[in-house]
């Protein structure tokens, strides 16, 4: 059966937000809504190979300057999403024929260009850093059930950006680096005294400055030493675990 672009308020049919609300569907365990949803938008894509940025729904007809396509991500982010909210291949075929569309409208001898205007399918001389950063990133994740993102998903969430940030509340680096000896020579006796302290080390027996600078070195071979502990227990536990890395002191 036809699916229709579902009306809103105004004639014109932003393609971007009705995405964003698919998505949100999804979110909030609606599926049937969110599945109508993205039919609306993917067929549309069908339509013109593309998705243009606007469509008029009621005269059924591209908008008059917004029918270009600038490589947004939205399209392949829902895809993504229902499919691994409902494990229903279909979505793996549309997303196949989205990079079949994508490797023939779209891509160049040195990447891909934003599409002008789905009317004539020009392309415009640009490449917006967000097709790399997510279009074709929920792409490749939608093929790639072994990818880190995949089986970790519990445990991890994307931003509207595509950057992957980890749910658990201590996830964190193995903290900065302590100074080297020569960041210590200008150390004042506060600075040092707060270092030895950072190492759970005395310091009140240290009555000249030269004895506080060479516990000092000591407490920073200590948190170096600990730093690394910590850096290859992480790796221990999971050898893909993203894991902060500061250069160590010399």
């Amino acid at each position: 059966p036809r699916v229709r672009v579902p009306r809103r308020p105004c004639q014109d049919v932003c393609t971007t937000g009705g995405l964003t609300d698919a998505l949100l569907q999804v979110l909030a365990g609606e599926l049937r809504p969110a599945a109508a949803t993205f039919e609306a938008f993917h067929s549309l894509w069908r339509k013109f190979n593309a998705l243009p940025e606007r469509f008029d729904v009621d005269r059924g007809k591209l908008h008059d300057t917004l029918a270009y396509y600038p490589l947004r991500p939205e399209l392949a982010e829902s895809c993504y999403a229902l499919y691994h909210a409902t494990r229903d291949a279909r979505y793996l075929q549309i997303g196949a024929e989205m990079v079949t569309s994508l490797n023939s409208a779209a891509r160049t001898f040195f990447g891909f260009a934003a599409i002008k205007s789905v009317r004539s399918m020009a392309l415009e001389d640009q490449m917006p850093s967000f097709f790399l950063a997510e279009t074709l990133k929920y792409l490749y994740l939608l093929f790639d059930e072994a990818s880190f993102a995949n089986t970790h998903a519990e445990s991890y969430v994307f931003t509207t950006e595509g950057h992957l940030i980890p749910l658990s509340t201590d996830f964190h680096g193995p903290g900065p680096a302590p100074p080297t000896d020569e960041q210590l020579s200008a150390y004042g006796v506060l600075q040092l005294r707060e270092l030895i302290a950072r190492a759970s080390l005395p310091h009140g027996d240290c009555i000249e400055k030269g004895q506080l600078r060479e516990r000092a070195r000591l407490a920073a071979r200590r948190l170096e030493a600990e730093r690394r502990s910590e850096v290859e227990a992480r790796q221990a536990q999971d050898p893909r675990k993203l894991v902060c890395r500061t250069p160590a002191s010399s």
